[in-house]
Order: structure tokens, then sequence, then C-alpha cells
């Protein structure tokens, strides 16, 4: 293995935000503390993208002290930047730098308001003489440094400052006493209030606000965001964060000491994606995928039982289809900036508000919601329409589109503009029409069936859903499993609907690849796989997808010729091997992690969860690069220099002899994804319309284990005896009720799981019976 650095590459950073509520709102403000003493950066209230109070960072080691919210130490006749600090904590709601200098030691904290849009800077001089300090604000008040003039109200007497954009800007527009406040808690440490020239002289060019303090021991400066468009009401429901502290996992086995140690930050994680939507390299965010918000989003509220606020996801993510054209933007900003998004999307997002409604109804069976009235938004335009329908509605028209965007004569969704994998976009035209995704297809059938299932619980008939998942299954054993063998697409030949050729495959002459790890894995949750064909290709996964950092995207990536592009667009024209180019993408990963766990396969699945847990990587992940241990990564990449070298070397790069790094941070569905995985497949309880379902997937190395999860508003606590893993559960109490099972949960790959009764269950919980003790 290349010798390790001794450092990250990404410096460690934090995002805080505030309030506790789980969805998106003009209350909530967001910061994000860096290690490297930039103490509040990219600090936004209302919306992270056009309402923002301080600059963000644009290099690595910070070195550019007019960005974000920084601090100055008089140190005899010069000033001091605190920069790095001996010590840097980092928790859910705040951060903390401790300086051990010649002199003196110094703590200086950042937090956020639990319930009002505020932040707190804090610095104390713990031991020696007192100091004086300026504390330099980098400013925004917009989008962009520079791009409008802020506008300034300096109290000095009070030492309050009022701060709004200039009244064009995309916010004041929306709301026009729009505005920040900052404030020092005691006016008396506060000597005077500058701009930049209070510290850089007559003409200084940086838009910089400067607090002079008196030599003090502490003081405390308070940022409060100021907007008419929030919303939100009194917390109902529990903070989210009482929610990430809530979950508890203890056993002997080192990875679930380690899945403890992510679980609250994965939650943050996840929370901060739907509610405030950016990450540290991400920063310019504020949208929700179409695809994303359904997946980690969705999943992560319905693990820990948050109903409402799916309920809410899921209308608003059915208001922007389109009108007449009934397909969905690729993302789309969350309000008042709805009308913000991409005109277009790829083959796979219709499917998608599918898959989530089927989530949501067979965790609530809220089947009321379907008669809700729902607008449309206008194409062109992006306007939401006066005219509504019912969510049925959009749904029927939703299955209309799946049903006229197949290829001719076949029920096989076409690629469109693309597929989960962004890096695979199609360079040619005729690609979007004639070549086929597998991947699409299996996610295709699986939410066809999951409809039916919803049909028949709900007593609804969903017009064009009859017949269509049989013909997906037929279509799909007719051209895209080839000796065996499923491909990863299928181009076919042009006006043909019945000749092709397979690409991503071991016939396929044409890309050089020959495996894709996301047809194989979506085959497998979907059910469309028979068991032989689920183990066959498990075996080709562990054979020629799975290295030493996790399940690949492909058994090699794509050929780099120079950027010229022929068949996939981003792929071939990308000279960085990251993220989907690197093909280590942790996403799909924990889809393998799911389908190893619907397999039954539990030695597989909690290796895989050890290597997407950044908390002490190296034990799963020997060669894996220093990295942030409490923030999600996007990607596993390889320290390499080029995509020449990548190709060159990629032998050496699945057998963990190169180091890999980690990719972006937090601004993903993954931590979501991951936490619904524990919750709702290793320890298998989840919400089946009126039953539950119990199917653990649990080694036997974790007998023992024990578990606390919040459900249905009580903290339910389990213990799981493992003689027999994976298979049926010989019995089930809470406290010393038994709890009878209604019959097998269907899964065609593995014996294992219950269907139990779920008024029962919860009746049980109201009487306080909280300790289900399950037996395999």
């Amino acid at each position: 293995t290349r010798a390790k650095e001794s450092i990250s590459a990404r410096p460690h950073a934090n995002i805080l935000r505030s309030g506790g509520g789980d969805f998106p709102d003009a209350s909530l403000l967001s910061s994000t503390t860096c290690m490297a003493g930039i103490f509040n950066a990219l600090l936004s209230s209302g919306h992270p993208s056009f309402h923002r109070l301080l600059s963000f960072p644009r290099d690595t080691c910070g070195l550019f002290a007019a960005t974000g919210q920084r601090l100055w130490l008089r140190d005899g006749d010069i000033w001091k930047l605190l920069c790095v600090p001996s010590l840097f904590e980092m928790a859910l709601d705040h951060s903390r730098w401790h300086y051990r200098l010649a002199d003196r030691t110094l703590e200086v904290s950042v937090s956020v308001d639990p319930v009002r849009s505020l932040a707190r800077f804090e610095v104390r001089v713990t031991t020696g003489p007192p100091a004086k300090f300026l504390v330099t604000h980098g400013l925004i008040a917009g989008v962009n440094e520079y791009d409008e003039p802020a506008e300034l109200e300096i109290d000095a007497a009070t030492s309050i400052v009022r701060i709004r954009a200039a009244a064009g800007g995309l916010f004041r527009r929306a709301d026009a006493e729009a505005h920040f406040t900052l404030r020092a808690t005691d006016p008396n440490t506060i000597e005077s209030i500058t701009g930049a020239e209070g510290i850089a002289g007559g003409d200084a060019c940086h838009a910089m606000l400067v607090f002079h303090t008196r030599e003090v021991r502490a003081f405390t400066i308070e940022i409060e965001g100021h907007t008419a468009l929030a919303t939100s009401a009194a917390e109902t429901a529990p903070s989210w964060q009482h929610a990430a502290l809530a979950l508890r996992l203890a056993s002997a086995d080192p990875t679930i000491g380690r899945i403890q140690q992510i679980l609250p930050w994965f939650v943050h994680n996840g929370m901060l994606h739907l509610t405030v939507p950016h990450g540290l390299e991400q920063y310019n965010g504020g949208a929700w995928g179409t695809r994303d918000v359904t997946q980690g989003s969705i999943e992560l509220l319905l693990a820990l039982g948050r109903f409402a606020s799916c309920r809410k996801i899921l209308l608003l993510t059915y208001q922007h289809q389109f009108l007449g054209d009934h397909h969905w933007p690729q993302w789309f900003m969350t309000d008042p900036f709805g009308w913000i998004q991409q005109a277009h999307c790829h083959g796979d997002i219709p499917l998608w508000p599918l898959k989530a409604l089927c989530d949501y109804l067979e965790a609530t069976a809220d089947f009321a919601i379907l008669d809700e009235a729902v607008a449309w938004t206008q194409p062109g335009s992006a306007a939401t329409t006066t005219e509504t329908s019912s969510l049925l509605d959009h749904v029927v028209a939703n299955l209309g589109w799946l049903r006229a965007n197949c290829v001719p004569g076949t029920a096989l969704l076409r690629y469109g503009d693309g597929d989960w994998n962004d890096s695979l976009q199609p360079a040619k035209p005729e690609f979007r029409e004639r070549l086929v995704s597998s991947w699409s297809v299996a996610l295709c059938y699986q939410v066809l069936r999951r409809m039916e299932d919803l049909s028949r619980h709900c007593g609804r008939v969903f017009a064009g859903l009859s017949g269509f998942a049989d013909a997906v299954e037929k279509d799909f054993r007719r051209h895209l499993v080839i000796d065996g063998t499923l491909c990863g697409f299928f181009l076919f030949d042009a006006g043909s609907s019945s000749s092709g050729q397979p690409l991503l495959h071991p016939l396929d002459q044409l890309t050089g690849i020959h495996y894709r790890l996301l047809p194989m894995t979506r085959s497998m949750l979907g059910g469309l796989f028979t068991p032989q064909e689920a183990a066959r290709h498990a075996g080709l996964i562990q054979q020629h997808l799975l290295a030493a950092d996790g399940a690949r995207l492909m058994n090699r990536p794509p050929t780099y010729r120079g950027g010229v592009c022929e068949i996939f667009q981003r792929a071939e024209l990308s000279s960085c091997f990251s993220r989907e180019i690197g093909i280590c993408y942790i996403h799909a990963h924990l889809r393998y992690i799911e389908a190893m766990a619907r397999l039954g396969h539990a030695d597989a699945m909690l290796k895989g969860f050890g290597m997407a847990t950044p908390a002490d990587l190296t034990s799963s992940v020997p060669h894996a690069l220093p990295r942030q241990a409490n923030a999600y990564f996007s990607s596993s990449d390889a320290a390499v220099t080029t995509r020449y070298e990548a190709a060159a070397s990629y032998a050496d790069i699945t057998a963990g002899k190169i180091a890999v790094a980690g990719g972006w941070r937090i601004y993903s569905s993954g931590p979501g994804i991951y936490v619904s995985l524990v919750l709702t497949r290793m320890l298998g309880l989840r919400r089946h319309f009126e039953q539950l379902i119990l199917d653990p997937v649990l080694p036997l190395a974790l007998d023992g284990l024990q578990a606390q999860i919040p459900w249905d508003g009580y903290v339910l606590h389990l213990r799981f005896s493992i003689k027999n893993a994976c298979h049926t559960p010989r019995s089930a109490t809470l406290n010393t009720s038994p709890l009878r099972p209604l019959g097998l949960s269907p899964n065609p790959y593995r014996s294992g799981g219950w269907l139990l009764d779920a008024s029962t269950f919860n009746q049980l919980l109201r009487d306080g019976h909280n300790l289900l003790e399950v037996a395999l």
C-alpha cells in the first residue's frame, strides 16, 4: 500500500442547524463551523442558498482571513489570527475550539438555539490575563460575495447591527423585511464596530463587519435571522436530535460499536440534507433532488416514525409533477423558490415518487392521502397551477407516463437522459430512445408489484397498472438476462423491439465492462430474480464487484479518451477519478447491504456496514486515508493522479493496494438510507399496512445484541438471542406477553420473518410493555 498521508485532505468541519423540526422552513438557521478557526461560515437563515450572511472558505486551509467569522487576539502590538486549535470538538448542536497559547488558554464555542433562528458565538479566556479581540465577519447578505451591496444599520450604544441584502436580492423580493441581527449580549464588552477600514485602513475593499472588544475575559455575540416567511408553529414532535440520541446499540462486536457511534451523526447528516440541503463540499445546495428526497429523506423519517413530514414531502413532490407531461424536474428548490428547478429529468425519476408513496402507505395505511387535492407544475414557467387533482389522479398519470415511455413493442422503460448513475448519461441522442437500463427496469417492476399490493390493501383501482408488472417481467427475461447473467444495459437495434446487443455484460464488445452492480441488487430487492438467479448474481458481485473498500458500480471504469465521448457522457468526459467516476459510490454500496439483508447473508451485510461507517474506518478498510470520522462520505476515491493511472492500476485499487480517500461529505441521501437499513433490515422491525414485519438479519456473532429505538412516541428496547441466524424467529415477547405471528413475511429468498398484528403490538406498548425479546 502506498504510504499514507498523515492528515486529512478535506479539513474537518461541522454544519449546525437551529430548531428541532424535520421539514424545511424559513425559521431554520444553519452555519458551517470549520476546525481551522472559521467559526461561522455560509451562515444562512430561511434558505441556504438565497439568504446568506457570511461567506464560505474557498481554500482548504482557511488562509483567506476575510472569509466567514474569524477571531483575532491582541498580542502586544500585533493582531494574531486564531486558526487551527489545540483541540476541536463537534456535537449535533455546537462546535468548540480550545487554544493553548504561550500565556493563556482560550475556549471558543458556537451553538445553535433549539427553537429560534439563532447562533451564539462565545469566547472565554479560561486561564491567563484578559485580552482584546477583533471579530471579523466576511459579509454576503445574499447569494455570493460582492453580488449585491449589504445594507447595515449600526447602533454603537447597544452594540447591535442590522444587516440585510439589497432590495433587488432574490430573498428580499420574497420578504422585504428579511434581515440578520448581530448583537453583543453585553454591550460593555465592545469598544467599537466598524467595517474593514477598522483594521485595513482607508479604502478597504472587503465587505466586512468588525467588532472590536475591550480587554475582556469573556464575550458573546448572537446572530439571529428574521423573516416573515417562517411557517413553523410550536414543535409538536420531539426534536430530531432527541430521536438521534435515543438510538442505542450494544454488543461486544466492534462493528456494532462503530455503528452506534455514527448513528446520531447520520441522523444529523440526513436532516441537513432534507431541511437545509447543502454539504461541506457541495455548499451551493438548497434544492431537493426528486430522486434523493424520495429515498434517503423518506426512508429516514419513516424509520424514526416521523410520518407527518413524510406526508408533506409526498404532496409537495407530486405538486412538482408537470401538467400534461406527467414527469418531474430532476431537482427543484424548496419553498418559496419552488419555481427554480431543472427542466428535464433522467428516465428513472418518475419511479421514485411512486416508490416513496408505497413506502409511506405501507408504514402508515394513510389511504386518505390519495384523496388530497394536489396542484401541478406548469411546464416552461415552472409555476404552480391553480388547477388541482386528487393524488390518486396524479398517480394514475404517473403510471401513464411509465407506459408511454417504454421502448415500442416492449414493457421496458427507455433510458432517456440517464438513470441513477449520473456518470452514464447517454452520449448520443439515439441512445435515449433505444437504450434500456436494467436497473430502471428492475426498479419499475418493484414499484409496480408494490402498487398492486397497495391496490389490494386500499381498495382503489389504479388505471394502467393491471398486467404491467407481468409484461415487465416477461421482457426482462426475454432481453436482459443473457446466458444467465443480467446485463447492465440493452441497446436495441434501430427500429427493432426484438434484436440488439447487451452492454456491461460478458458479451459486451463495445465498452469492455462486463458487470454492473445496480441492476443486480435492485433485481434482488424487487423480487425479480428467482432464488437461484439471486444466488448466482450474489456470487458474481462477490467475485467481480466487491472490492476492498466496498461494492463497486462496475467491474472496471469506462475507458477515458481524453474527454472524447462515445457512449457515456460524464464517465468519458471527466478527468477526475472520484464519486461515480471512481465507481465506488457509497449510496450504491448501501443498496448492496440492503440486498444482502434481503438474501439473509448476515455476515456480508455486517461487513458491508463496516465499510460504510467512517468511525474507525481503518478497522474495515485498512488502506483508507485519514478522514473526518463523524460525517458521511459519498464515495471512496482512489489516490491516483489521472484516469489513465486509474485504468492501468485498477486491479491494485480493488485489491486495496492503493490508498483511498473519502469523497464529498454530508450532502447525500445515503445517511438516511444507512439509518433506515440498521433499524428496519438489520434489527428487522418495520410496518406493513395494518401489520408489523419482524425480520431481523443478524449473524451468530451478534448473539445478545441489545437495541433501543423510538417507536410511535415510545422508546422500544430490543434484545436478541441468536442460535440459528437468519431463520424464522422462534419466539418474540413484549416483556412477558408473547407475540403470535400471523404468518411468514413474503420473501422469496429466505424463510425468515414474522407478520405480527400491529394493533396488539401498539396496545402492549401503551400498557407499558417496552422490552421486545426475540429468539432466533
